[in-house]
């Protein structure tokens, strides 16, 4: 029973990215999307940061 789930899941992950994915080969859709995480990490700390520095020059001013 475990195993059998473990590879159904494995399975329907392995369709699920290559439906993410279908032109482009296995190598490649990783980068794309180690490259797509970092950038949207780095958006995040920009947005923390953006909201950091707003919130001490609100906090100053009164």
């Amino acid at each position: 029973m475990g195993k059998r789930s473990i590879l159904g899941i494995s399975l329907v992950l392995v369709f699920m990215v290559v439906g993410i994915f279908p032109s482009i080969n296995h190598a490649y859709a990783k980068s794309e999307l180690k490259r797509q995480i970092v950038a949207f990490e780095d958006d995040m700390m920009w947005g923390v940061m953006r909201k950091l520095k707003y919130w001490t020059s609100t906090r100053q001013q009164s």
